[in-house]
């Protein structure tokens, strides 16, 4: 393993003007669907570090040591950093402000809400998981009895896709709604407008997942007739949980990030 490979990626993306200042910070980490891969540091450095991984560890051992890489290499290039820069890193800081933020976000009503969000999703994956499987298996015999495979395609398509977007944003969500509220607690720099465009960012991005998995619920409803009342649920809540994250931030529909909006 390469110890500088953060620093060589470093210095890579201030000569290639190819590398999008900081689009990482904006996304929703769902490289698989991001058509800027090719223009993301983060992207590239992950797979960068991946390739020099053995191809005879698992998987987790992988993930595990491609995640170690990166905290090493990033802690030894803020070292390095802090001592170009003057700045003692073993110096006591204060974190009370930040801690009673990340309190105040936890328990926040809309942190909540996410999280019964979440929770009714994760019940319904648990308790339907075998019926869902069944319902694709049933795309397929019908192909298998010569009825229009084209459609059967496709709607195999639309049901899977609609699928993975549920189970991709339905943590996603929580998790982006308490990083904008801690952050929104949270002005270590006393920048106000910078501040908020930060938190507003992780705010978007939890609204968009909403609006995405808000759609594909209704994908969901069409294909699971019996489960509608429970979709049904599912789709009120999750609409109730987008107009709580509106009132929150005010002009989340219209706000735009950095590359993506």
């Amino acid at each position: 393993m390469d110890d500088n490979i953060i620093k060589k990626m470093m210095d890579q993306a201030d000569d290639d003007d190819n590398f999008l200042p900081g689009i990482y910070n904006y996304c929703d980490r769902w490289c698989e669907r991001c058509s800027f891969t090719d223009r993301c540091m983060n992207y590239a450095t992950f797979m960068e570090l991946e390739q020099e991984e053995s191809d005879e560890i698992s998987a987790s051992e992988k993930t595990s040591a491609l995640i170690n890489s990166i905290f090493n290499d990033v802690l030894s290039f803020l070292k390095e950093e802090a001592e170009k820069a003057g700045v003692d890193l073993n110096e006591e800081i204060d974190m009370s402000d930040y801690e009673s933020a990340r309190e105040r976000a936890h328990s926040h009503p809309l942190a909540n809400r996410s999280y019964e969000y979440f929770q009714l999703v994760n019940k319904w994956i648990k308790s339907r998981g075998e019926f869902v499987r069944g319902k694709a298996d049933e795309f397929i015999q019908f192909a298998e009895l010569g009825l229009d495979e084209d459609k059967i395609e496709e709607n195999l398509h639309e049901f899977h896709d609609a699928l993975e977007v549920i189970q991709w944003y339905f943590t996603l969500i929580r998790v982006k709604i308490i990083r904008a509220l801690r952050t929104k607690f949270y002005d270590p720099l006393d920048d106000p407008e910078s501040n908020k465009e930060q938190y507003y960012i992780q705010a978007k991005v939890a609204w968009l997942g909403c609006e995405k998995s808000l759609e594909a619920w209704r994908v969901l409803y069409e294909f699971l007739t019996e489960d509608e009342d429970k979709i049904l649920d599912i789709l009120a809540y999750l609409d109730r949980l987008m107009k709580d994250i509106a009132k929150e931030f005010p002009g989340i529909e219209t706000f735009k990030r950095p590359y993506f909006d």
